[in-house]
């Protein structure tokens, strides 16, 4: 049976995180019907180990993709949405606490209403880190965001270029926005994102990346958005090998 929604997750290490994260999806949510789909990043801990007993006890719901080294949340996350078979997308960072197994349902019903909106958990109009000439950019935090299928077509999917992370999130919104999508804050939603959790614990390892410290990366992939902006450059991002398809 084909599920209703696909929820994709890249992880790094961390396996505490996706422990919890996979018990909340796999066990506690249950509606709607939903399948996991996890890109292990080149973990290097028990993560693997983890994910493979994992899929054997929930073959049906749970898919697992292998990289062999960090290919960056952006590229991590692509892979699971080029094979993600729900109807409803839903892109989350394995480090979020969950309080009700109804939050799925929650998630998704702005677009039930509407498929031509961005739903997340959080929506950012004041910070001043998306300043563009003077225009601060608004933006859905990218720990948690909802959208229908048809979005991939329209807007496209994550910016590779934002590697290994950080503006990818301010991006997509634009991009959104830009096409005539509506960007919606679901309202009491029962999730806590913990604050970055997973790349705080994985600091030492983001300066290894491509030699960019998390800073550092930060600056570039903020230079990066800010030269987008002004270049009014919004069209469709498909990964290389991805397309348009009617």
């Amino acid at each position: 049976m084909r599920p209703e929604v696909s929820i994709i997750t890249p992880v790094w290490d961390m396996c505490d995180l996706t422990e919890q994260f996979c018990r909340a999806i796999l066990e506690h949510t249950l509606r709607p019907s939903n399948e996991l789909i996890i890109i292990n990043n080149g973990s290097t801990d028990r993560t693997p180990y983890y994910l493979a007993k994992k899929q054997k006890d929930y073959p049906d719901r749970l898919i697992v993709i292998t990289n062999t080294q960090n290919r960056g949340f952006s590229a991590g996350m692509n892979q699971g949405l080029a094979i993600a078979s729900g109807e409803f997308l839903v892109c989350a960072s394995n480090d979020i606490w969950f309080y009700h197994a109804d939050w799925l349902e929650m998630l998704i019903a702005p677009l039930r209403i509407n498929k031509r909106r961005l739903a997340g958990a959080r929506y950012i109009n004041f910070n001043e880190l998306t300043r563009v000439d003077g225009q601060i950019i608004p933006y859905l935090e990218g720990f948690m965001l909802a959208f229908h299928k048809q979005f991939l077509k329209d807007v496209g999917f994550f910016d590779e270029a934002f590697f290994p992370a950080f503006y990818e999130d301010v991006d997509l919104s634009w991009r959104a926005m830009r096409h005539g999508y509506e960007l919606v804050q679901v309202d009491v939603l029962p999730v806590q994102h913990l604050c970055g959790k997973s790349a705080l614990n994985n600091a030492e390892k983001f300066h290894l990346v491509g030699d960019l410290g998390v800073p550092e990366a930060s600056r570039k992939n903020q230079a990066y958005f800010q030269d987008k902006i002004r270049r009014g450059d919004d069209s469709p991002y498909y990964p290389k090998g991805e397309a348009c398809s009617e």
